[in-house]
């Protein structure tokens, strides 16, 4: 989804002999990236006023649908799609498509235009499509989802018997019955009956996926303080977003400053030049050899990101090569949270040289702090502590 504000020169005075040359003269474009990943300074970029001359354009994800409402928005371009959660049960795995996603969404993203004055929207599909494809609303999410956790804390009510639950969205018994085929495995449930077993009721207490409630129940009965701690941030970063940044997005080194001033003066250069050479005072043969020579130009151009963006996520993987485990991505999470709460100066500095999220490790720590309480609190019945207070709030 795309938004386009209104132009920053409509609301400032131009003198009378210019407002001629002012209305015919091109306003350029300030593309600024909206999505929930990101850092929330960048995020808030998008509220302030542009730069003199330019308009701002924000490529935004459905986060802009409903959470966020942007003042002075006078287009926005629907492309149709979304990126979902979903399960794939064949491959017993989730993943994210980009899917078509239902008309009510489509209503909400029409009605981020126009809100402080007037506006439109574009879609970009057809009406035939939006009237025979499109469904009217999306799928709750309990449809999409592994529902394991929905299953255990129905068990741990008392409600034996969960298909006869009255869901107000009923998932499909299919999902009910997989759900309670893993709980089996993991022992929360008995294989004759499909009663909650001790271990399931001491699960049930966690804010976690059954599974990584698992994991810290084996590792109290089996190992020490020094895996339990490991187990802990484990469950937690398996329960929050990747901490690590795919790319880098600011320009790196001792001459950054140069780096980015010498690429803005190339591209602009080339920018002034493809101008040039596809004015059409200037164009030298025919329509067929302007047409190679612009070809040319856009694959040069598309190289030239390819090659940045490369160089970009070289630079990630080189800040957080210590951190990295090539066996293991949760191993590797579990290093970059380690690290993190060792911190003592400013996180968030720290987080940006190490091409890091802060906001999921952030959540990952307050996580690991929160299950810490529970033990030192209360004992799982399924594997009794005779110290309560023997795991330290610091591991």
């Amino acid at each position: 989804m795309c938004m386009l504000q209104e132009e920053t020169a409509s609301r400032t005075v131009v003198p009378e002999e210019l407002k001629e040359e002012t209305a015919n003269k091109p306003t350029k474009l300030l593309v600024l990236p909206l999505y929930a990943m990101l850092p929330a300074a960048a995020q808030m970029r998008v509220f302030q006023e542009p730069p003199e001359g330019y308009r701002l354009c924000v490529v935004a994800t459905n986060v802009a649908e409903t959470s966020i409402t942007f003042p002075g928005v006078r287009l926005v371009l629907d492309c149709g799609c979304a990126m979902e959660r979903g399960f794939l049960r064949s491959a017993v795995s989730a993943s994210c498509l980009v899917l078509w996603f239902s008309k009510a969404s489509a209503a909400q993203r029409a009605g981020r235009a126009g809100r402080t004055g007037p506006g439109h929207v574009d879609r970009l599909y057809s009406s035939a499509h939006f009237n025979d494809n499109f469904a009217e609303f999306a799928l709750p999410e309990i449809q999409r989802v592994p529902i394991d956790g929905v299953v255990l804390q129905l068990k741990a009510l008392g409600i034996d018997r969960v298909a006869n639950f009255p869901f107000p969205s009923p998932p499909d018994l299919e999902a009910l019955q997989e759900g309670q085929r893993i709980l089996c495995a993991i022992g929360a449930l008995k294989h004759l009956d499909g009663l909650l077993t001790p271990l399931g009721r001491d699960m049930a207490h966690f804010p976690l996926n059954p599974r990584h409630a698992r994991l810290l129940l084996h590792a109290i009965t089996e190992g020490g303080v020094k895996s339990v701690g490991q187990a802990l941030r484990a469950a937690a970063v398996m329960s929050v977003d990747s901490p690590f940044l795919s790319e880098v997005h600011d320009s790196e080194g001792n001459n950054g400053k140069e780096k980015k001033s010498d690429a803005k003066t190339d591209a602009d250069s080339s920018e002034k030049a493809s101008e040039d050479d596809f004015d059409e005072d200037n164009v030298v043969g025919d329509d067929e050899e302007s047409r190679q020579m612009k070809e040319e130009a856009e694959k040069r151009a598309e190289e030239a990101r390819k090659q940045e963006r490369k160089r970009r996520q070289g630079v990630a993987r080189q800040k957080q090569a210590k951190f990295l485990d090539t066996e293991s991505d949760v191993i590797s999470a579990v290093n970059a949270l380690q690290a993190f709460e060792e911190i003592k100066g400013p996180k968030s500095r720290w987080c940006h040289d190490h091409a890091l999220r802060m906001k999921p490790l952030a959540e990952a720590h307050m996580l690991t702090q929160q299950l810490l309480r529970y033990f030192r609190v209360q004992s799982p019945t399924s594997c009794p502590l005779t110290d309560k207070l023997w795991i330290p709030m610091c591991l």
